[in-house]
């Protein structure tokens, strides 16, 4: 990805603390989020470009953005492909999308199966694995397509099996905890990180 600074669009802003960091780095920012009272607490809080919408086409015109950014919104979304054809659309030749979504390939998903903290049923109405992320940006007509996974949960089983006020809470999580430190380097390799960080290009040379 290039160093140009521009328009930046967040689909999901919520409060805006990312849009104001984007400030700081030299990007002009527009938060969308369908929440009224983020959108305003946004423009209040970072003097910011907000909108509120939930609607599909996205509320720009064609070509206007250089980045899309989706932190943890497109598990939340009706229609994931046609959200990101939109955003292809709203893109500037050369423009990118981010995305960060939960990951459904995890370690935690595989060792905790139904009981994986991160399913959240109804709010997720869609689950993403590295092989489907990608597929549904191919849909969408993205090329030069990146996908890594990143974090991971070492406490998670801790807090299953111990309540957080046991007084040998502490230590549980600790010795639970440090082994999975060092699995870390293998679960990224074998993209089983808890989230997926995906990123993509609309090509200069495609139509919009």
């Amino acid at each position: 990805m290039n160093k140009e600074r521009g328009l930046l669009l967040e689909i999901g802003c919520s409060v805006g603390w990312f849009c104001g960091l984007a400030v700081a780095m030299g990007w002009l920012p527009v938060g969308l989020d369908i929440s009224f009272s983020s959108c305003r607490e946004a423009k209040e809080a970072w003097d910011i470009i907000t909108v509120c919408s939930d609607s599909l086409p996205l509320p720009f015109k064609s070509q206007t953005f250089h980045l899309v950014l989706l932190r943890h919104s497109l598990e939340h979304l009706f229609s994931p492909k046609k959200v990101l054809s939109d955003v292809r659309r709203v893109l500037k030749e050369g423009g990118w999308v981010v995305l960060e979504v939960p990951n459904a390939n995890s370690l935690g998903r595989k060792i905790f199966a139904e009981k994986w903290d991160t399913w959240e049923l109804p709010r997720h109405l869609h689950h993403f694995t590295p092989k489907t992320l990608r597929k549904v940006l191919e849909q969408a007509g993205f090329k030069d397509i990146k996908i890594v996974t990143a974090r991971h949960k070492p406490f998670l089983l801790a807090n299953l099996l111990c309540s957080k006020r046991h007084p040998l809470a502490e230590l549980v999580r600790i010795l639970l905890g440090l082994p999975t430190w060092v699995l870390l380097p293998f679960m990224m390799v074998c993209q089983e990180g808890e989230v997926l960080r995906g990123w993509a290009q609309k090509q200069s040379n495609e139509a919009s």
